[in-house]
């Protein structure tokens, strides 16, 4: 069926069945562009005529909607945003609406997405263009970078820690080794070992996209949540435990509470 209204939508699902039913409803309206990750979105957004709206599950294979839509956000223009998901929780849903986008659970109502189509139809793509960012925004994306670099040093420290407790062949483990860079670091033997835990829990491409995940203020998670999150085995558990962490800007004590009930789980870490 041809759609009665002009405009791309795009939509992003990394569930084939539940892609599929949201294209359909959309297309009854627009012409729907669909993707199936955080890195296919953020370039269909970039290539191409202009977006109307984007329909957006939350929890994605590299990451979160959240970094579509503040990609939307960086680039200058508003983008009318509908997030779905299989989780009933109220902060995950009171975060979404602060960011200004809509909340839905799953299974999606094609009504409901045909509804948030035609209002997001009804604005002047030329009216949509945002104002350069303002100073707080600049600063807030400033800490952040800053942040994600502190995160990259905390865990690179880690994975020289374990190099030294585990040397290779033909290396030599030397106490005083890690001795010297404690005193060099000014951190506590035990502060090391838990960044040598972290590295050796999370393998570098797991580490980077937990270090992608923003809250609602752009912010990343901390290194106190790192250390939390190396507590539990299942790799699966740890993304879904920092999606949620991030989503709902839950501190190191809220998250503690969701890390103690996945450090239950004993099943081997994922290949």
């Amino acid at each position: 069926m041809e759609p009665t209204a002009s405009g791309r939508v795009l939509v992003v699902e990394d569930d084939p069945l539940v892609a599929r039913l949201l294209a359909r409803a959309v297309a009854r309206l627009a012409h729907p562009v669909v993707g199936k990750t955080v890195r296919e979105g953020i370039a269909l957004l970039d290539g191409g005529p202009a977006c109307r709206a984007a329909i957006l599950d939350l929890g994605l294979p590299d990451g979160s909607a959240v970094e579509i839509i503040e990609h939307a956000q960086r680039a200058g223009f508003s983008l009318p945003a509908l997030i779905v998901s299989g989780e009933s929780d109220p902060a995950v849903a009171r975060a979404m609406r602060a960011m200004g986008a809509g909340f839905c659970l799953k299974p999606v109502d094609g009504a409901a997405i045909e509804q948030f189509v035609r209002d997001a139809q009804q604005t002047d793509p030329e009216l949509d263009e945002l104002p350069p960012p303002s100073a707080p925004s600049r600063l807030l994306a400033g800490m952040a970078e800053a942040a994600v670099a502190e995160l990259r040093a905390q865990y690179e420290i880690g994975q020289f820690v374990h190099r030294l407790r585990y040397p290779g062949p033909g290396e030599i483990w030397r106490l005083q080794d890690l001795i010297a860079l404690g005193q060099r670091l000014n951190l506590h033997p035990s502060a090391l070992r838990r960044r040598a835990r972290v590295s050796e829990t999370m393998r570098p491409d797991e580490f980077e996209a937990l270090a992608s995940l923003r809250t609602p203020r752009g912010l990343p998670l901390t290194w106190s949540h790192f250390e939390l999150l190396s507590k539990v085995r299942s790799r699966s558990r740890r993304e879904a435990i920092a999606r949620r962490a991030a989503v709902g800007d839950l501190g190191v004590r809220e998250c503690a509470a969701m890390v103690q009930a996945g450090a239950r789980d004993r099943s081997p870490v994922e290949s």
